[in-house]
C-alpha cells in the first residue's frame, strides 16, 4: 500500500498533465490498432 501511496504523491506533486498525457497515449494507441484491424478486416471482406 505504501508503495502506491508514493507514486501518488509523485503524480500530485508534478500534476495532472503528465498523467493526462498518458491516458491520451493510451487513447491514441488504441484508435491506431482499432484502425489497423479494420483495414486487414475490411481489405479480407472485399
Amino acid at each position: 500500500m505504501n508503495y502506491i501511496d508514493g507514486f501518488r504523491d509523485i503524480f500530485k506533486s508534478i500534476g495532472l498533465f503528465p498523467s493526462i498525457l498518458i491516458i491520451g497515449g493510451y487513447a491514441f494507441c488504441l484508435v491506431l490498432m482499432l484502425l489497423i484491424l479494420y483495414y486487414i478486416f475490411y481489405n479480407i471482406i472485399k
